[in-house]
C-alpha cells in the first residue's frame, strides 16, 4: 500500500505522515503565474501539494497544482476521519471549454488513476470497480472564499486500494470557479455515512481556504435544483 506522497515523492514537498502544517511548493511543471492560495491546515489535519501533471492521472491536462487537506485517520476504515478530505486544483484557465461533464471525466480519471497507483493487487481490481461520478444540483458552498460561486453536489463511488480494499461511496461538494485568469476546482468529500462532527471539521477546513483572486465567478452555469 502506497500513499499519495509515495506516488509523487519526486515532486511533492511534504507528506501525509508529516506534522508540519503548511507545505511549500516550487514545482517544475506548475505555471509560475499561478500562485497557490493561502490555505491554513486545521489542527490534526495533514497537508500535501502536488503539481500538475499528476503522476497517477496525467490525462488531467491542467497547468498548476493540487492542494490537499486530509482528516485525521484518513486511511483507517472504521475511524471518523476515514476518506474525509478537501482538495483544490488551482491552474491556468484552460483554452478548452470546461463544464460539469468535463469535471466528471476529470474526477473519474483522478480516482481511477489513484486506485491503480496505490493498489497492491494490480489494476484488475480497479478495472472491476471503475469510479462513478455524479455532479448534481446546485447547493451552498463550504468554501467561504468562493461564496459567490454556487457549489454542486458531487457523489463519487470508487475503490479504496490504500488499505481497506473495498468500494467506498463519497459525497460532498464541488465548486468550479474562474478567479481572474485561473481555474479553481474546490472539492470536499467524505463517506456518505460520516457523522456530524467530521462534517463540521471538513466544513471548517474548506472555510479556511483563501481564493487566489477576489474576482471569482462561476466557470459554468450551475445545475438547477
Amino acid at each position: 500500500m502506497r500513499s499519495l506522497a509515495a506516488l509523487a515523492s519526486a515532486v511533492i514537498v511534504g507528506t501525509l505522515g508529516c506534522s508540519t502544517p503548511q507545505t511549500a511548493l516550487a514545482p517544475a511543471h506548475a505555471d509560475q503565474a499561478t500562485p497557490l492560495p493561502n490555505w491554513p491546515v486545521q489542527p490534526g489535519w495533514k497537508s500535501e501539494t502536488i503539481p500538475f501533471p499528476l503522476g497517477f492521472a496525467p490525462s488531467i491536462e491542467l497547468q498548476g497544482a493540487e492542494a490537499l487537506r486530509f482528516a485525521p485517520d484518513f486511511y483507517t476504515k472504521d475511524a471518523p476521519g476515514y476518506f474525509t478530505y478537501a482538495f483544490v486544483w488551482t491552474a491556468q484557465f484552460p483554452t478548452f471549454p470546461v463544464s460539469t461533464d468535463w469535471l466528471s471525466e476529470q474526477l473519474r480519471a483522478y480516482f481511477d488513476g489513484l486506485c491503480v497507483a496505490v493498489s497492491d493487487s494490480g489494476a484488475q481490481t480497479c478495472a472491476a470497480n471503475p469510479t462513478q461520478v455524479a455532479v448534481g444540483v446546485a447547493t451552498a458552498t463550504p468554501f467561504a472564499a468562493l461564496a459567490q460561486v454556487p457549489a454542486n453536489v458531487v457523489n463519487v463511488q470508487t475503490f479504496d486500494a490504500f488499505k481497506a480494499n473495498q468500494p467506498v461511496q463519497l459525497t460532498g461538494t464541488v465548486v468550479l470557479a474562474r478567479c481572474g485568469s485561473q481555474l479553481v476546482v474546490a472539492v470536499t468529500l467524505a463517506p456518505s455515512v460520516s457523522g456530524g462532527g467530521l462534517q463540521a471539521a471538513l466544513a471548517s477546513q474548506a472555510h479556511a481556504f483563501a481564493a487566489p483572486s477576489q474576482r471569482c465567478t462561476a466557470a459554468v452555469a450551475p445545475s438547477a435544483p
